[in-house]
């Protein structure tokens, strides 16, 4: 099963995030309740929860959020 495309964008956040308050993924994990593995997991996009996430942007001053969709600008000059 391939990782969906969002989840890979989520977790590339959290990893940038995470490098720019200068912690590593034990820290992260300590903070969020969970382990160094699922840390390490949601930044590669293969986290198994939204739950994880969530907690995980938490300690990193980032929030998850769901937003509708922006339309594709091309698809609307199609007939």
């Amino acid at each position: 099963m391939t990782t969906p495309t969002y989840a890979v964008g989520v977790g590339a956040r959290l990893r940038a995030q995470r490098k720019l308050l200068r912690l590593n993924q034990t820290e992260v994990a300590d903070l969020a309740g969970t382990t160094q593995r699922s840390v390490s997991q949601a930044e590669t996009g293969k986290a198994s929860s939204l739950e994880l996430y969530a907690s995980i942007a938490e300690v990193l001053g980032l929030e998850v959020a769901a937003r509708p969709r922006q339309r594709d600008a091309s698809a609307e000059t199609r007939p």
